[in-house]
């Protein structure tokens, strides 16, 4: 398994619905957590070699919609590749398995 640094890193959404999203999120010790307008990101990654996995409960805070509508909290099953400074992972909803998410992670910065 690889650590990954405390790091700061821009994520993109696309739903198979269409919809598009964007948010912050932090990896540090094999936890994620961030968010964007509208919803929050909590959950566990882990990264072995060039593989990337993660289980992430997403949650709204304010008035508006997910990538995949008006839903107040769902949880997202993700793999995919990692590489230094970019992931790109596939997955789907935990609770509506119909629903599938591709997310494009960029690191910004490590965070001292």
């Amino acid at each position: 398994m690889i650590q990954i640094e405390r790091s700061l890193w821009g994520v993109e959404f696309l739903s198979n619905v269409g919809k598009l999203g964007t948010g912050i999120v932090t990896l540090n010790d094999n936890i994620i957590s961030g968010g964007g307008s509208l919803y929050y990101y909590i959950g566990r990654y882990i990264i072995d070699g060039q593989k990337a996995f993660a289980t992430i409960t997403v949650t709204k805070y304010a008035a508006g919609e997910s990538v995949f509508g008006s839903i107040a909290a769902f949880n997202l099953e993700l793999k995919g590749i990692f590489q230094s400074n970019y992931m790109s992972l596939t997955g789907v909803m935990i609770e509506n398995p119909q629903f599938t998410v591709n997310i494009n992670l960029k690191k910004l910065q490590n965070l001292t």
